[in-house]
């Protein structure tokens, strides 16, 4: 911990941090109040201490000027990973100087978070943060509560479709109207890998939400949709339905805030009776009746693939018994769900044992049968030398009776009891008999010339 001294007395905490969002060990600088004097040695620390991964500025009145002097210093850090700068008064010439620090040389490819919540920035700030989208591996840009009109909204849209890492926009309580949200439905169709978008507060009809529709209906990668306290009422929602009904990706929609009357009942009956992938639904503070309360609580009970675990409906006129029912139902299916999870979890880890131990009783007995294999060769070997042998043996017993014949031409019955002598005792009959069989006429032939005159 060091103190740094300006107009009040200023203190910078240094620690080991843990993203809860990238999981990252990082340092963090976070400060109060500080100084400029205590902005210029901060800058100074930034470009020797690549170190410092998170930056957390909020709450302290920063302006162009501080803006600038931070942007020398992120300049040459390569290290920095997040940059927390909402609640400042930076403005577009503030921001403009952080993005030409950021995108000095190469870019800062670390960069993965950006918060510039509340900070006075119009349509030519966006300009530079769509620049900054294009050219680093940004992944969160946080714009609440600025003023970026449908110029800056087609700033960024143009950032989006050349970046493959951005994933997060939240660009509520802006002003981007319908154009700006076109423009924005346009960059994800064009290819924008955006799965979080925030477009509460930005006077969105209709008109605007028609293309946010055509895109949902084909199945773009969008998770969660905000677009509360807009001015969608109940044509928006039949279109919005329609979209979404067989939609795959969306899990989160935000519509707390607009017009919604019973007119869309029908509409939202069919959202939740027959969408199996929406998680979260948010309708609260729009016109509903009980009766459109009663009638959701009925709808959810005939979808069969239901993945809806919370549904805020409040602030409408719903009585407080209805809501309470359909939390009651929401909360028993969400645990039915976990409950059925878990169970395929053991089923699985079950079968994922039994293949693991009949895939070893496998190897063994092809080990064992390896091994047979072995000792019926060594077997096999031994028949064929025993075999060698006795063909042998019958060859030099058939020499030699050839050799007493000529010897004894007169002499019968020497070489009757020579052929006797030698002829292999091992054999038994069945040797005798194949051999017999096996030499054939030969053999006749051979006895009638022995046979003594």
């Amino acid at each position: 911990m060091a103190l740094i001294r300006g107009w009040s007395a200023k203190v910078v905490k240094k620690a080991v941090f843990r993203e809860p969002e990238l999981g990252y060990e990082m340092n963090r600088v976070k400060m109060c109040n500080i100084s400029p004097s205590g902005i210029v040695m901060l800058s100074e620390t930034l470009a020797d201490d690549d170190e410092i991964m998170r930056l957390d500025l909020r709450h302290n009145s920063l302006g162009p000027k501080e803006a600038t002097i931070l942007a020398t210093g992120l300049a040459t850090n390569t290290g920095i990973r997040v940059l927390n700068f909402q609640f400042n008064e930076f403005g577009d010439n503030g921001v403009e100087a952080l993005v030409n620090g950021l995108t000095a040389e190469n870019g800062h490819q670390n960069l993965v978070e950006l918060n510039l919540n509340q900070n006075m920035i119009g349509d030519h700030g966006a300009e530079q943060l769509g620049a900054l989208i294009r050219d680093t591996n940004l992944e969160w840009l946080h714009l609440r509560h600025n003023r970026i009109g449908a110029i800056g909204a087609q700033y960024i849209a143009d950032g989006l479709t050349q970046s493959s890492t951005m994933h997060t926009l939240m660009l509520g309580l802006n002003d981007i109207k319908d154009e700006g949200a076109t423009v924005l439905a346009e960059a994800i169709r064009d290819g924008s890998q955006i799965k979080t978008l925030d477009l509460g507060s930005n006077d969105i009809t209709i008109n605007g939400l028609e293309p946010i529709c055509e895109v949902l209906k084909d199945n773009c990668v969008l998770k969660k949709l905000i677009l509360r306290v807009n001015r969608i009422r109940d044509p928006g929602i039949e279109k919005l339905s329609e979209a979404l009904i067989r939609n795959i990706h969306l899990t989160d929609l935000d519509l707390c805030g607009n017009i919604i009357r019973d007119e869309s009942r029908q509409a939202l009956k069919d959202l939740i009776g027959y969408n199996a992938t929406l998680q979260h639904l948010n309708l609260e503070d729009n016109c509903l009746s009980n009766e459109t309360g009663m009638q959701l609580l009925n709808m959810l009970d005939t979808n069969t693939g239901l993945q809806l675990t919370k549904m805020e409906i409040g602030m409408n006129h719903i009585e407080e018994s209805t809501v309470e029912r359909i939390n009651l139902f929401l909360r028993t299916h969400k645990a039915e769900m976990a409950r059925e999870k878990r169970k395929m979890k053991k089923s699985a880890s079950k079968e994922a044992g039994n293949q693991r131990r009949s895939s070893g009783s496998k190897d063994r007995r092809r080990s064992k049968s390896g091994s047979h294999s072995k000792q019926g060769t060594k077997e096999t070997n031994s028949r064929r030398r025993t075999s060698s042998h006795d063909n042998e043996r019958r060859s030099s017993s058939k020499s030699d009776r050839h050799h007493s014949k000529h010897s004894h031409p007169s002499g019968g019955e020497h070489h009757h009891h020579s052929n006797h002598h030698h002829r292999p005792s091992s054999h038994g009959h069945h040797s005798d008999h194949h051999r017999s069989s096996s030499h054939g006429h030969h053999s006749d032939h051979r006895s009638s010339k022995e046979r003594p005159e």
